[in-house]
């Protein structure tokens, strides 16, 4: 009787150590995947980006800078890219589901990635309460779901995480210095301080790319690799961040600027990418870039000539008033904008050219 019950409890002790050991292969990527900044900025991996962009790969997504253009164009991928790309085939009945979907809902690539941010996580993606733009979205995470499970995913994230783990690390020494920076043209006397942003890292988008996501008071920013190799990219960070924190208010302001439709579908029709916006949209875009010139002073150069080649020629106006010197009781960079951009006139901004400092007056 007494060898049986040490038996049975050596059988015990075995299982709990087992579930101890199943418990912490679990946990463990929410911590591997996860980094905290000094000012409690969050970086992170996401099962959900991770299942949206796998599936928009698979289904032939391309967006990004260019590795080769002749003769036949080949786009620059991180390695977590390519290997997805190689290894997540989607069956032809499962791809026929989410082209179907797409075509019925052909919504902006930013209402998709709000949607899959207001899901739960993999493998279920429960749905949430989503962002009203996203909304006609619903039933989208069954197809997810379904993607998660024919292109065994949970075993292709598992071998990504240590790529995205050197990724999120890359950003952490400018990180706390940039968003200080950004919160300096972007905050305002008279509004409470949002909570510090979170930052998902997506190895499966193009370099350069990035959404900003309102997520209650606060924000989550969805960004691809850095280019070239680079461990990351601070200026589509801070772009994206900037396009939550001041979109609001210059939507509301984007009426007041002279011609500013026609500058737009000036745009559209040279074919540039920025044409594709509404004029709103194209506003805090430029207004964007300028902020992410402004926050990351050694790279301002290169990001204003990136906005003239993407059809943003507003950005150069913007950049200069936001480094106008404040007056007496102005308010921040931000309000300064918004309250000259009725003095803007978009009908005489062109590529590269070269204008009066500050917003062009009547």
């Amino acid at each position: 009787m007494a060898t049986t019950r040490k038996t049975i409890a050596a059988a015990a002790l075995l299982a709990l150590m087992a579930s101890a050991r199943q418990g912490r292969a679990e946990l463990a990527p929410d911590w591997y995947a996860s980094l905290i900044s000094d000012q409690g900025i969050e970086l992170s991996a996401d099962t959900r980006i991770f299942a949206l962009f796998s599936a928009w790969n698979a289904l032939g997504y391309d967006a990004g800078p260019l590795a080769r253009r002749d003769p036949i164009p080949r786009p620059e991928l991180s390695a977590a890219r390519a290997t997805v790309r190689q290894r997540a085939t989607m069956s032809p009945e499962l791809a026929g589901l989410f082209q179907a979907f797409m075509d019925a809902h052909p919504l902006p690539r930013r209402a998709y990635v709000a949607y899959a941010v207001a899901l739960g996580p993999a493998p279920t993606f429960a749905r949430g309460a989503v962002p009203s733009e996203s909304a006609p979205l619903a039933g989208f995470e069954t197809l997810l779901a379904r993607w998660w499970a024919e292109g065994k995913l949970d075993r292709l994230y598992a071998e990504t995480l240590p790529q995205y783990r050197a990724a999120l690390k890359g950003y952490l020494p400018r990180l706390d210095a940039a968003f200080a920076q950004a919160d300096r043209m972007l905050e305002s006397p008279h509004a409470e301080k949002p909570p510090p942003p979170t930052v998902v890292v997506n190895l499966l988008d193009g370099a350069g790319l990035g959404y900003g996501v309102r997520w209650g008071a606060g924000s989550v920013l969805v960004v691809g690799p850095g280019a070239g190799g680079d461990p990351d990219d601070l200026r589509a960070v801070m772009a994206a961040y900037a396009s939550v924190r001041a979109g609001p208010l210059l939507g509301e302001r984007a009426a007041a600027v002279k011609g500013l439709p026609e500058l737009v579908e000036h745009v559209r029709r040279l074919g540039l990418p920025d044409g594709a916006l509404s004029p709103a949209q194209y506003l805090t875009r430029c207004f964007s870039l300028a902020v992410a010139a402004e926050a990351l002073p050694a790279e301002r150069d290169e990001e204003l000539a990136g906005a003239v080649k993407s059809g943003c020629w507003l950005t150069a106006e913007l950049d200069r008033t936001l480094r106008e010197p404040p007056g007496g009781g102005e308010g921040s960079a931000l309000e300064r904008t918004a309250t000259a951009l009725g003095t803007l006139d978009a009908r005489k901004v062109g590529p590269g050219e070269e204008a009066a400092a500050g917003p062009r007056r009547r």
